[in-house]
Formats: C-alpha cells, structure tokens, sequence
C-alpha cells in the first residue's frame, strides 16, 4: 500500500480478512487516469476530462459527470462469459461523495467528494490466497508496460524510505454545540412523532490539528479495529478513512443487495460474556423493533426499483461479532429486472437512493439525510 501511496491518488478499498462473502476481496488502485474532485462546494478536475463536464455540485449532476467519465476512459466492452469473470474488477471507478446538504425541497448539493477513474486493480483473493493485477481490456500494450514500470519503481523508491507516521497535535474539537444539538434532537424528535419520517441520523463533525501521513492514521486505525467495509482513498488535499461493518447496496448480475445494521452492545472480556451479550441483544424488544423498522423501510426503498415480488429478508435478527460491537445484521435483496431503467448501473442505483431521501411530507427539512 506505502509504493501505491507514492503513486498518486491511491485506493484501497479493505475487507480487512473478515472472512465470507463480505470479507474475501480486497481491491487496491493508484495513479487514476482522469478524477474530479469536490472541496467545499468548488468542483475541480484533471485536465483531460474539463472539457467532457460542467461544474455544477448537484448531486444528480455529480453522479452523471462520473457515468461520463466511466464511459469514456471505462467502456462497456462485449466478453464471452468466461472472460467476464477473469476481467471482474479489471478497472475501477473508485470514489467518495459527502454527506450531501438539501437545498430546500428539490435537490442536494454535494460539497466534498472525490471519483477516480482506475485502468488497473490489485485484486486480493482471502479465500484462494491470490493477488491478480487486472487491467481493462481497452487498454494498449504501452499503457501496460508503462503501469507495470511505475509500479516497479515505486516499489524501489518505497523500499529505501523511512516508514510514514502521524499524530494529533490538539484534541478532537466538536463542530456543534451542546445547546444547538439540544435543539435539533427535540425537532428531530417531534418530527418523528408528527410521521415526517422514520429516522435521522444526527451527525456532527469532529476538527484536529495533525502532522504526517493520512495513510499511517488509517494503518493505525487498522489495527486497533477491524471492519469489511473499510476504505482509503487519497488525493491531493484530502484522504477518507473508513473502517465501515455495514454495506450500504450492492448490484451483482441483476441483484441488489443491502445489509444494514441495527442494535449494537460492546464485546465482552471472554467468549462467556460475549455469548451473554448476545442473548441479552436478542431479548432486548427495543433493539428488535429498530430492527425490523428499517428492514420493513429497506423492503419499501427496494420496492421502487425491483421486481415485484423478488425482494426477500434472508437474514433477520442475524446475530455477528466485530472487533468492537456485537451486532444484528439483516440482509434485504430483490432482483433489479422489471425497471431496468432504474437500476441497470450502480450509479443508476446510487442515484435512486439520493432521490428517496429527500424529504416527502410537510416543511423544509433543516437536517440532512431524513430518511437516510
């Protein structure tokens, strides 16, 4: 991971060995042929794609400059099946989008993001114990020899350089304070009781001083908590780091795929108290109701993009342990064919569910993400 740091806007997108069908692949990019990139609000690109996008910070606008730039550098190219799966992963667009902030009733903005376009991937198969370099079928014999070079090289400048660190210099200062928290809990609160909607997830923002490496802060946070749905991604003036236990959606072949988590407790000092957690987890009636609150939204969210009656609740009240948390995991999945206009890409997907959380019932929404 160090020598594709040195590469440039690198990517690695971590199961962190979790083991099954969540944690068996691990899928590490760098050096993007084309990107853009979204910092407070201000929408910047590489000089190859300018002229193929605007510079607008919609959300509906950002995800179609992505789908442009996918079909330019990333086309869609017709395989025999056996090819299809050898070239899966061969590719990648690779990016973060912000939390989005609504403008009024109509649409979101989107204030920080970055999208990279990846000819190539490092493709680590857990379960086959494999590392295979793949690169789009689109791409010259050059274009080959001159990734394989630079790989090369990095991997000698790496070899010979001190290893990255990083450390705060100040405390973690919260960007809200405790009375404007205070009042936006009791909205949130009343607007819940009034059917405005489900849920709010009421976030806040947390700033430090810090000097060093972004990657040796997520190397560091790797080792101290483990999730398979963790992510580095870094470009010039920002880095994300995630350790994730939940996947958001999937589009496999058709299906959709998501596995939301609710009802958490804190891993006990042994496997007896663990499995004593666990039970008291399963017993709690308020754990089970959030539970089945957001499976019952998740089937109606699939609902509006899947056929009718594909969509089935495989998991419930799925028991798993974390480094952290003992948890519920829930899976809901339906076949993505009758609207295929909807649903046939994930950006198309992705796209889908910025659209439903906007706001559906009386007011302007003052916090984001009402039926995130």
């Amino acid at each position: 991971m160090r020598a594709l740091n040195g590469l440039g806007m690198p990517a690695f997108l971590d199961s962190a060995n979790h083991g099954g069908s969540s944690g068996r692949l691990d899928i590490l990019a760098a050096a993007p042929i084309a990107h853009l990139k979204i910092e407070n609000g201000a929408l910047s690109c590489s000089d190859n794609v300018a002229k193929l996008i605007g510079n607008s910070n919609s959300s509906n606008e950002v995800l179609n400059y992505i789908r442009v730039l996918k079909n330019e550098f990333l086309p869609s190219l017709k395989l025999e099946p056996a090819n299809k799966q050898q070239l899966e992963h061969a590719g990648a667009v690779i990016a973060h989008l912000g939390y989005p902030t609504l403008n009024g009733k109509a649409d979101f903005s989107i204030n920080d993001a970055f999208a990279g376009i990846y000819l190539w991937t490092l493709v680590v198969d857990h379960n086959k114990r494999s590392c295979d370099f793949r690169m789009h079928p689109s791409c010259a014999v050059t274009t080959i020899d001159q990734t394989f070079a630079s790989i090369e090289q990095s991997l000698s400048r790496t070899a010979a350089m001190q290893p990255f660190s990083f450390c705060l210099e100040s405390p973690l200062v919260g960007g809200t304070s405790f009375k404007k928290y205070q009042k936006a809990f009791v909205e949130i609160k009343s607007r819940i009781e009034s059917g405005d909607c489900y849920q709010v997830n009421l976030t806040q923002s947390f700033t430090a001083r810090a000097r060093g490496e972004p990657l040796a802060a997520y190397l560091k946070l790797r080792r101290a908590t483990t999730a398979p749905f963790s992510a580095y991604i870094a470009w010039s003036n920002g880095a994300l780091l995630s350790l994730s236990p939940e996947r958001f959606v999937s589009l496999h072949k058709g299906a959709v795929l998501t596995q939301p988590i609710k009802g958490t407790r804190a891993r006990g000092e042994s496997n007896d108290e663990d499995k004593r957690l666990a039970r008291q987890l399963a017993a709690s009636e308020k754990d089970q109701a959030e539970n089945l609150m957001i499976v019952d939204l998740l089937r109606n969210d699939l609902g509006r993009v899947c056929e009718i009656g594909s969509i089935e609740v495989n998991q419930l009240f799925y028991y798993r342990k974390l480094y952290q948390c003992t948890s519920y995991d829930k899976r809901c999945c339906g076949q993505a064919k009758v609207r295929p206009r909807r649903a046939r890409s994930s950006l198309k997907l992705l796209s889908w569910r910025l659209d439903y959380w906007r706001p559906k019932a009386r007011g302007d929404a003052d916090h984001q993400g009402s039926r995130a």
